[in-house]
């Protein structure tokens, strides 16, 4: 009676499972898709981390240096005598520059004050004709020359904006320089006296660098819009509006 009994149970237990699907329709392998495209994605993790070349492990220490797949080519330096953009050019690439007495300071002399914490940063000078324009943080521009005697100063501030900190960017074009600073002035004064040519109030601080090309000027406010302007008397070309700063 027992041995029917274990037949019986074995024949029903059998016949259920032979009964059920594997497939998705009665719920119970729900899923296996995704397990399947898990499982893909690990294969494909591992193929890759089997695939890639260790070329650098604290673990390991190297007593022959590795030669490069690929030769690496520089250009030949180039000795430049103009600095006369922020960054050198419009591209704002130095790329090979040839710096001599690197070591050695060629000019020891203090230019203009500095006021403000010094954590604030000041434009880079520019240099033309073995001259420097540089300026300090309360908005005056400097003319010099190579051995740091004065030629020129000059500032367009009125005494409101005294106790402003001031960052300027300027560029030399064409016997000019033109200027923008954190308060939303542009302004032009001329290379040879440093007397201002012509001056605008845009209303919104800049926040670029002043780049010149083709007699316009292009720069960056803080609200995220390129402008253009004309070089000659500082009217406005076009305007175009990029995504806004949430940050000021």
């Amino acid at each position: 009676m027992n041995k029917k009994i274990k037949y019986l149970t074995f024949f029903l237990v059998f016949n259920l499972l032979g009964s059920c699907s594997f497939d998705n329709k009665t719920g119970i392998w729900s899923g296996v898709e995704k397990e399947k495209k898990k499982v893909e994605g690990i294969e494909i993790e591992q193929n890759r981390q089997k695939n890639t070349v260790k070329i650098y492990s604290s673990e390991s220490i190297y007593e022959k240096e590795i030669p490069l797949v690929i030769p690496t080519k520089l250009s030949k330096p180039v000795k430049n005598s103009y600095w006369k953009t922020s960054d050198l050019n419009l591209q704002n690439f130095t790329g090979n520059i040839y710096f001599t007495g690197i070591n050695k300071k060629f000019l020891k002399k203090k230019v203009g004050r500095k006021i403000y914490l010094w954590s604030k940063i000041l434009s880079s000078p520019v240099t033309f004709e073995d001259n420097i324009i540089l300026s300090d943080d309360r908005g005056y521009i400097y003319k010099i020359n190579q051995k740091g005697k004065k030629i020129w100063k000059s500032s367009i501030y009125k005494k409101v904006y005294k106790k402003i900190y001031k960052n300027l960017s300027f560029s030399i074009y064409k016997n000019k320089i033109y200027v923008i600073d954190n308060l939303g002035f542009i302004y032009a004064v001329s290379y040879e006296t440093g007397r201002l040519i012509w001056i605008k109030n845009h209303g919104v601080p800049f926040q670029s660098q002043i780049k010149v090309y083709d007699n316009k000027i292009f720069v960056i406010n803080q609200e995220n819009r390129i402008l253009c302007y004309d070089t000659e008397r500082g009217s406005k070309i076009w305007d175009i509006r990029l995504i806004p700063s949430f940050i000021k």
